[in-house]
């Protein structure tokens, strides 16, 4: 069973990992500019290799190449335009490749030849920039007249990444070698582009086998995880290891060295890696890794491995393989790939000083597109840098007063080191309150509800600074929602806020502005999932469940929490009389023991369409979810055709890529899923059109990808439990057109029964 996974163009353990492409003007020329362009690879882990990267884009003029250093173009072009001198390339849209180790000295310059090979920044960041010159003719000759080249592609050897626009950035500046002089590009532009492993590969290409000392099994690879031996045309050419003449037969495959020849397995991947937990001591515990090339057609120079795994900052001592922490996130999980930009940023406002310090306006905005905050709400903390109290307060309150026993007159509403803040209810008097204030806490996902999705409140400060000189920040920032899952920054002085006022007349501005940025890490908000998928079909009898365990087991009350048999007698008192805290997990037993689960089910196929019913059931007698939503991975999306009691809006992580969509209740008919019993479900339909180039309900192309229910991951089923399609001559098809004579005769037939 096969199902393509991430198509992420963003990396969640590499997020800021690129290819930058900078574009510095050395000189002008009678009818143009000298360039140098410098390839820089900032991916930790990800290199380019033989036979090398491609580098394509579009003039915005009618500009040739007079000459290169360092490159060439693969094609010269149409050049019969020109007398006396020929230019190099006179293509609107060249495509430029590194030369070769061993060129003459006079046609390298610095970082060039090395046949298109880029290490990663983290195993070789000496070897991870690559460089060449040409002479642009044709083009603008100061920089207000050059046009900034369009459409940028990189290949590195195929169609890997997306680049963006030409940016005019800074001028670059340059050292020169005895460093007692800099000098800068007279211009300077950059095109940054990133990977997608679904551009590079509509299939994976590795696989993970498992085996430990404590059990005999051993865990293989997925079957068909990199495609199936009967699709020869997905998982390229299979040879069997004990073919006669082996060498010759492998030679004999196409012409094209690159082209996949693996080794007849189940898995049919190039690569495997084998993780075997190997012993176990009293203090340490040994992993043997063990990495397996079944490809013969390719021999992987500087090749790497990236791993993720709690235990890793205690790792004591590597045997045979360099070794490199990363850290591509300051908490664990805290960059979603789906939503790479999502947090909650904090603004503190001082609009007015008082005598011993100031006013300020707090605003907290969710800039994160399907997580929110439900009941009972956010609590903000931190801690001050000086003495400071806080005199009083609208629009929230502290937990706690704290020791204010030195105060004499008037009292302050809060004199701990470290205040926790909380919204006010519902409710509240008019006088107590400020604009977006009184909500319990519940702040609304920025798509969603983008009016309710910002809170505020105000506080005046004492025994602090009253000029933007003598205030100090706070520090050690807190944000709970309600429980643990968000990581803050430290506060930042910015620009200060201009504020707008009612008749729209007058622009004030904020006295001084600072922010605070929090992410949220799913593993920080719990150690297990909170919800799982199971899958089923019209063209298969078999319903893959959950996992079994995929969010607790019912032998480990500790980690699953209490469940609740739903044919128990008196059901309401044991779910009412179990602990005090009402928020605490009361599951339904299942084998899965999460309190969501969402079944997607490939219901019908027509000519043109096909259809998928979601249901989403709520197993927790202790939880409602009010405005839930629900975050769906599958490269259909971009032909939704329509959605039945649902909303939708597309969600574009990768730019242009429109796989990934977010679905939730309409307001007052279905956006609260009650808790666990016969009305705690909620369901859809979604109609897709079919797209010829990729449609196929085979291998389990059907099904999503990666499912998130209020912004956690899902625990998926594995590929190869997926349903499987039978053989074509079983395929239902039914028209449209078919389907709604059909349902014209059956009212016909009772009109006159």
């Amino acid at each position: 069973m096969l199902v393509v996974y991430l198509s992420d163009a963003y990396d969640p353990l590499d997020p800021n990992g690129n290819i930058t492409i900078k574009w510095d003007v050395m000189s002008w020329t009678p009818d143009g500019y000298v360039a140098v362009v410098t390839m820089n690879n900032f991916q930790r882990y990800r290199h380019i290799t033989l036979p090398g990267w491609y580098l394509r884009w579009t003039w915005a003029k009618k500009e040739v190449i007079w000459s290169m250093m360092g490159g060439q173009t693969t094609e010269q072009g149409d050049c019969s335009k020109f007398k006396g001198g020929v230019p190099h390339s006179c293509m609107k849209n060249p495509t430029v490749v590194d030369l070769l180790p061993g060129t003459p000295y006079n046609q390298q310059i610095a970082n060039c030849c090395k046949g298109g090979v880029l290490s990663s920044w983290v195993q070789d960041p000496s070897r991870a920039a690559a460089s060449f010159q040409l002479s642009v003719g044709r083009a603008g000759t100061t920089n207000r007249t050059v046009k900034l080249p369009t459409n940028f592609t990189l290949e590195a050897p195929g169609p890997r990444y997306t680049c963006g626009q030409a940016k005019i950035v800074r001028p670059t500046k340059f050292i020169t070698p005895d460093k007692r002089r800099v000098t800068q590009a007279l211009m300077t532009w950059q095109v940054v582009c990133r990977y997608s492993q679904f551009l590079t590969h509509k299939t994976p290409t590795c696989c993970l086998s498992l085996s430990s000392f404590h059990n005999n099994t051993i865990v293989p690879c997925p079957t068909c995880s990199c495609g199936c031996r009967s699709n020869s045309s997905q998982s390229g050419k299979c040879v069997n290891p004990g073919t006669p003449h082996l060498a010759s037969f492998v030679s004999g495959f196409g012409k094209n060295e690159f082209s996949p020849t693996v080794q007849c397995t189940n898995h049919m991947c190039p690569i495997r890696v084998n993780w075997h937990v190997k012993l176990n001591s009293e203090k340490y515990w040994h992993v043997k890794i063990t990495i397996t090339n079944l490809n013969y057609r390719m021999n992987y120079s500087d090749w790497n491995l990236a791993i993720q795994h709690p235990n890793f900052d205690h790792r004591t001592q590597v045997s045979g393989f360099t070794y490199k922490l990363m850290t591509p996130y300051a908490s664990i999980n805290a960059y979603d790939p789906l939503d790479p930009n999502g947090n909650i940023t904090i603004k503190w406002d001082i609009i007015s000083w008082t005598p011993d310090g100031y006013v300020a306006v707090v605003t907290m905005n969710n800039f994160q597109q399907y997580r929110h905050i439900a009941s009972p709400g956010w609590s903000l903390g931190w801690t001050w840098a000086k003495k400071e109290v806080i005199w009083s307060m609208m629009g929230s309150q502290t937990t706690e007063q704290g020791d204010c026993s030195k105060f004499k007159g008037g009292i302050p509403h809060c004199c701990k080191k470290d205040p926790t803040v909380v919204d006010l209810l519902p409710g509240t008097p008019y006088n107590q309150q400020i604009a977006n204030c009184c909500k319990g806490g519940v702040l609304s996902s920025w798509v969603q509800d983008p009016t309710n999705a910002v809170s505020s409140f105000q506080v005046s400060v004492g025994r602090a600074g009253t000029t933007n000189k003598t205030v100090k920040v706070p520090k050690n920032f807190t944000l709970h929602a309600p429980g643990p899952g968000y990581t803050c920054g430290p506060a930042k002085i910015v620009r200060p806020t201009q504020f707008i006022q009612a008749d729209k007349r007058r622009v004030t501005q904020a006295l001084m502005t600072w922010n605070v940025t929090c992410t949220y890490s799913q593993f920080l908000a719990q150690k297990t999932p909170s919800c799982c998928v199971s899958l089923s079909s019209f063209y298969n009898d078999t319903i893959v469940p959950c996992p079994t365990c995929a969010c607790g087991c019912q032998g480990n009350s500790s980690q699953s929490g209490s469940c609740v048999n739903p044919n128990t007698p008196h059901l309401a008192s044991v779910v009412s009389g179990s602990g005090k805290n009402n928020f605490s997990p009361l599951v339904q037993c299942t084998s899965h023991m999460c309190p969501v689960r969402i079944h997607w089910h490939v219901k019908l196929n027509y000519k043109e369409y096909w259809r998928v019913k979601v249901t989403i059931t709520n197993f927790n007698y202790r939880m409602n979810y009010s405005e839930w939503n629900m975050v769906v991975q599958h490269p259909n999306f971009d032909n939704l055709t329509q959605l039945f009691s649902f909303n939708y809006k597309s969600l574009t992580p990768y730019g242009t890529i429109n796989d990934t969509a977010m679905l939730w209740g309409v307001k007052f008919y279905n956006d609260f899923l009650n808790q666990a019993g016969p009305n705690g479900n909620v369901q859809s339909e979604l109609l897709f059109r079919k797209d010829k180039a990729t449609f196929t309900f085979d291998k389990g192309w059907a099904f999503p990808r990666r499912i998130y229910f209020n912004g956690d991951n899902c625990v998926m089923p594995p590929p190869d439990a997926y349903p499987w399609l039978p053989n074509a001559g079983s395929r239902q098809e039914v028209s449209l057109f078919a389907l709604v004579i059909a349902s014209l005769v059956a009212l016909v037939f009772y009109a006159h029964a």
